[in-house]
């Protein structure tokens, strides 16, 4: 009657059942049991529901007399449909063939540079204080292995230093992304005075024991002040005694003479 009834060892057709063209071959078996084999593209038990996997990456659906009907992707697909490439994976004319991930192409530092159609470019955008580069001893590109300019210290390249940025102009930064201020500035980012040094925010006069005998002190424009009794430019020349008691006075302070003169009275 048409039938492939090979395997089976009773073969009739129940009465209740057509033969639908989407079966492949059907019979009853010993035990009774009307099975069939379904088309390729077919499931349930009477191969009666067609699988619905048609994506770009499909591999194929679980057909058959026991099957779901569920689809199954290629390898390096995903999705419903398997219409998306699985992480790190991207398309080009054949599928999903290039592959390019942040750890394994770019050092751990940096994500795939795409072109305008979403394909690597073999290029890695790097993170923040990282850049492509050539190690000078080998000739070997490695991606986003190298510190961007004014980003220290080498190999972690964490922190952003600049002369007229981070440094305010006035210093200089080490290998380890700190501030090497210039004379006379101190601080973080060499915006204050350092010590001795007058006055403030333009730090360039320095007043010190040196040119400011104690018990004289510096004011605040680095200038010596002296003390009562004292004189000259570094406040260390001393007034003589009085000849008299409290008939001599004396031309004190940084732009004092020392000369005496007679108090009034005398």
């Amino acid at each position: 009657v048409g039938y492939d009834v090979s395997g089976f060892s009773v073969f009739q057709r129940p009465p209740a059942f057509s033969q639908p063209i989407n079966r492949k071959t059907c019979g009853v078996t010993a035990e009774g049991a009307f099975v069939c084999e379904c088309m390729s593209g077919w499931y349930g038990s009477l191969c009666d529901k067609q699988c619905a996997c048609h994506g770009f990456g499909m591999g194929g659906c679980n057909e058959g007399p026991e099957g779901d009907g569920s689809c199954y992707c290629k390898p390096r697909y995903t999705g419903e449909n398997c219409e998306s490439c699985l992480d790190h994976w991207y398309a080009n004319t054949t599928g999903c063939g290039v592959y390019c991930s942040r750890d394994a192409n770019c050092t751990g530092r940096g994500e795939c540079e795409l072109d305008a159609i979403g394909v690597p470019t073999g290029q890695c955008k790097c993170d923040e204080g990282f850049i492509n580069g050539t190690d000078l001893s080998t000739g070997e590109k490695i991606p986003c292995n190298f510190c961007a300019p004014d980003y220290y210290p080498s190999g972690s390249c964490l922190t952003y230093c600049s002369r007229h940025g981070k440094c305010s102009g006035r210093g200089r930064c080490s290998s380890l992304g700190q501030c090497i201020c210039e004379k006379g500035w101190d601080g973080y980012q060499c915006n204050i005075c350092a010590d001795e040094f007058y006055p403030a925010g333009i730090c360039n006069v320095r007043c010190n024991v040196e040119n400011c005998a104690p018990p004289s002190r510096c004011d605040s424009q680095g200038l010596c002040h002296c003390d009562p009794g004292f004189f000259g430019p570094t406040c260390s020349l001393e007034c003589p005694a009085c000849s008299v008691d409290g008939s001599f006075g004396c031309q004190d302070g940084r732009d004092g003479s020392g000369l005496g003169a007679c108090r009034p009275g005398y």
